[in-house]
This record gives C-alpha cells, structure tokens and sequence, in this order.
C-alpha cells in the first residue's frame, strides 16, 4: 500500500523499499524541453562510448542492441561502432531527427515505449538511461523490456536515487527532483525488486557518487 510521502506533497510511497510515485499521474507532459540534453555532444559521445566499451564486453559483443530514450543517438552511435545492430524508441522528434541523421542504418520508433510496437525476444542487450522516472506505469515498462529482450540478454537501467546521501533533506535544492516530469522515484533496492519481478535477475549495481541507481540485469529464461 502507498502511503504519503513525507519527503515530498504528492508523492506517495512504499515504506518497505522506498519506492514513491507522484498521484495523481498528470496527463503526460510533452517530450523535448531540456535543450540542455543537446548541449557538449562532443563529451557524451566519449562517455556514451566508454559506457558502451563496457556495456559490449558483459554482453559479449555483437548483436541487436535496443536504447529506450535514444534521444539525438549518442549511445546509437557507440553501439554501431561496437559492432551491434541498432535499435531506438524516442518520443522527441528533435532528437530522434538528431540519431536518424547520426546513424542511418539505425532501427527508430517514435514514441514512448509502451506506444511503439516493438519486436518481441528480438534484442541481446538493451538500456533506459534516465528514462523509467518518466513512466507513470514502472511495472509495464518493465514487462514491455521483459518481452522485447532474448533469455539471458542484458539490461542496463539508470534513474535518480531520492535515498542517495547526498539528496538534500529539501528535495527543491536537489536537481534530480523534476516533478511533474518525473512521476517515480527509486531506491536501489525498489528499482532491484521491480525488475527482479518481472523477468530478470540482477548482474551488478555500480557505484554512483551522484543520486543515482545504476544496474545491470539480465532476463530471466522462465518467462
């Protein structure tokens, strides 16, 4: 049962592992406005392709890779280079005009990805960088990756950590806190048990200095 969340108005939560959603859900807000996300391309493109180096290695290089909230194609690009068959949902169309001029070879869906119709048990390695905190419906979004991902294929998944130390106690100072673009809120340990019930298993949480949940899963083989 969600409770209030004492933290923030709006929010309500589960006192066992921390998760909380802002209720009601507002009618969903409009992709784009964070023109921030195309500024020092030249940077994310180094961090996408060290993100990427390691990314490839876990899976065992090659395949069909899948990125949820591709934006202008950064980790597309990297992705390519490493040798994948490339795949991306974005619901800007800025940006998704950005990663289709990027990567031409690239496979594109506009959209969000419980709107866009993706091939099922089709992708060996997958990631939602900053993506899950946006969906009002976590444990459909879950489900959907479940579906379009091989047995045994990787995932990796990021999103703010409102239980990370260095959150400030007034959650108006912290960065990451975006209602109502931001509908959901986790902890590791709710982000672990979400993905842990829908089909996978967790590989490994890396370390985050900054508030955020970074994890690597791989999808179950019992459906």
């Amino acid at each position: 049962m969600l409770v209030a969340s004492p933290r923030a108005a709006g929010f309500f939560g589960c006192p066992g592992c921390g998760f909380a959603r802002l209720l009601p859900i507002p009618p969903t807000a409009p992709p784009g406005g964070h023109d921030r996300y195309f500024h020092k391309a030249a940077s994310k493109r180094r961090r996408a392709a060290r993100l990427m180096g390691w990314l490839s290695r876990a899976a065992g290089g090659g395949g069909d890779y899948l990125d949820i909230g591709c934006h202008a194609g950064y980790m597309l690009e990297a992705a390519a280079a490493a040798g994948f068959r490339v795949s991306g949902v974005e619901p800007d169309g800025a940006a998704l005009a950005l990663a289709a001029r990027a990567v031409p070879a690239a496979r594109l869906f506009a959209g969000r990805l419980g709107e866009v119709a993706l091939p099922e048990a089709a992708f060996d390695l997958a990631s939602a960088i900053e993506v899950i905190e946006h969906d009002p419906d976590p444990r459909a979004f879950a489900a959907r990756l479940a579906r379009a991902l091989k047995p045994g294929a990787l995932l990796y998944v990021t999103t703010p950590d409102w239980s990370h130390w260095r959150v400030p106690r007034d959650l108006a100072r912290w960065d990451g806190f975006d209602p109502p673009r931001h509908v959901c809120y986790f902890t590791p340990r709710s982000l672990r048990l979400l993905f842990e019930t829908s089909g996978f298993e967790l590989v490994r949480r890396r370390r985050a200095f900054k508030p955020g949940v970074k994890c690597l899963f791989r999808r179950r083989g019992d459906g």
